[in-house]
C-alpha cells in the first residue's frame, strides 16, 4: 500500500510538471503559474551553476600543489603558479560579468540611499571577493620564502574583508553604510602597509615604495595604484554619497576600473614571466658556447639545455671524469645535430 502511495505521488508530480511545461510552451500560464515557472527555472539554473562551480574548484585544488610548497619553489615555478592563478581570475571575472546580464543578482538600494531606484548587480562585488584575494596571493608566492608564510592567509583575507565590508554597505540604510565603509578603509590601509613591508622584505631592505627596480616592487606598485581609485569611485556613486547618478557613467566607471586593474596586473606578471624565460634561454645558450657547443638551445633540444643547466649550476671542477665524459657526449651530439641540420 505504501509503495502504491509513493507511485501515485510521483505520477502526480510528474504530471503537474508536464502540464506546467506544456502551458508555458503554449503561452497559457496565468500570473501565479508564470511566477512559479520562472522561480523553478531560476533555481534549476542556480543549482546547476553551483554544482559545476564546486566541480571546477575541486579539480583546481586536487591538481595543484600545496601553496606552502609553491612558495618554496624556484622563481620560475613561482611565476608559473602566479600565471595559473591569473587564469583562474580571468575565468571567474568572465563568468560573473556574463552573469550580471541576468536579473538574478539585481538588488535595489534602500530608498533613503538614492532618490531614484538604483539597482546594483551583486555579482560585481562577488566577483571581486573571489578574484582580488588571488591577486594578493600571487604577490606572496612571487616573493618566495622571504615573505612570512602567514601572509599566504593574511593578504587574501584582508582583500576579502575589505570587499565584504563594501558589499555589506549595499544592504544597510544610511548612515550605517558610512561606518562599514570606514572599517573597509582601515582594513585596506593595513593591507597596503603589508604590501609595502613585503617590498622591503623581498629586497632585504634595499628597496621601498619610491625606490627600487625589482620586478616584485613594480608588480606591487601596479596593484596598489590600480586599486586606489576603487574606494573613491564607490563614494561618488549612489552606493556612497551619490554625487554621480547617471547609471551609464556609473556602470562604465566600474567596468573600466575593473578591466584596467586586472588587465594591468595580469599582463604585467605575464610579462615578468616571459622576460625571465628569455633571460634563461640566453644564459643557457651562452653557457653552451662556453662549453664548446656552438649551437642554439633550440637545435640541441630542451633536454640537452636542462642537462647543461645542471652542469653549470653544479661544481665547475671539470677535472672530474664524469663531467668530462658528459661534456664529450654532448659535444658529439651537437656535431651530429649540426650535420643533420646542414643536410
Amino acid at each position: 500500500m505504501g509503495h502504491n502511495m509513493v507511485d501515485d505521488t510521483s505520477v502526480t508530480i510528474i504530471g503537474a510538471v508536464g502540464r506546467l511545461l506544456k502551458a508555458a510552451s503554449e503561452g497559457t500560464l496565468d500570473e501565479a503559474e508564470r511566477k512559479d515557472f520562472e522561480m523553478g527555472s531560476m533555481m534549476a539554473q542556480l543549482f546547476s551553476g553551483c554544482m559545476f562551480w564546486a566541480l571546477a574548484s575541486y579539480l583546481v585544488l586536487s591538481n595543484s600543489p600545496r601553496l606552502k610548497d609553491v612558495q618554496a619553489m624556484t622563481y620560475e615555478k613561482r611565476l608559473d603558479a602566479c600565471c595559473k592563478l591569473n587564469i583562474i581570475v580571468a575565468a571567474i571575472s568572465a563568468f560573473l560579468n556574463f552573469f550580471q546580464l541576468t536579473e538574478i543578482d539585481n538588488f535595489i538600494l534602500p530608498s533613503q540611499r538614492a532618490e531614484l531606484k538604483y539597482t546594483v548587480d551583486v555579482a560585481r562585488p562577488v566577483e571581486w571577493i573571489l578574484t582580488c584575494p588571488l591577486l594578493q596571493l600571487s604577490l606572496v608566492l612571487m616573493g618566495g620564502l622571504k615573505i612570512p608564510e602567514v601572509r599566504r592567509s593574511i593578504m587574501p583575507a584582508t582583500a576579502a574583508t575589505v570587499l565584504l565590508f563594501g558589499t555589506a554597505t549595499l544592504f544597510v540604510p544610511s548612515p550605517v553604510h558610512y561606518v562599514l565603509y570606514g572599517f573597509g578603509v582601515c582594513v585596506h590601509s593595513f593591507a597596503m602597509y603589508l604590501n609595502l613591508k613585503q617590498i622591503i622584505e623581498v629586497s632585504d631592505g634595499a628597496e621601498s615604495l619610491l625606490s627600487g627596480d625589482s620586478e616584485f616592487r613594480k608588480a606591487t606598485v601596479v596593484l596598489m595604484l590600480t586599486w586606489f581609485p576603487f574606494p573613491i569611485w564607490f563614494m561618488l556613486t549612489p552606493e556612497g554619497f551619490g554625487l554621480v547618478e547617471n547609471i551609464v557613467v556609473v556602470q562604465m566607471g566600474w567596468a573600466c576600473l575593473n578591466i584596467v586593474s586586472k588587465f594591468t596586473m595580469i599582463f604585467f606578471i605575464q610579462r615578468i614571466k616571459d622576460n625571465y624565460w628569455n633571460r634563461v634561454k640566453l644564459t643557457r645558450e651562452l653557457k653552451l658556447k662556453a662549453l664548446g657547443l656552438d649551437v642554439k638551445a633550440e637545435v640541441v633540444g630542451p633536454w640537452l639545455t636542462l642537462l647543461n643547466g645542471w652542469l653549470c649550476q653544479g661544481e665547475h671542477d671539470y677535472s672530474s671524469w664524469a663531467i668530462r665524459f658528459i661534456r664529450s657526449c654532448m659535444r658529439q651530439l651537437s656535431v651530429c645535430l649540426s650535420g643533420r641540420a646542414a643536410r
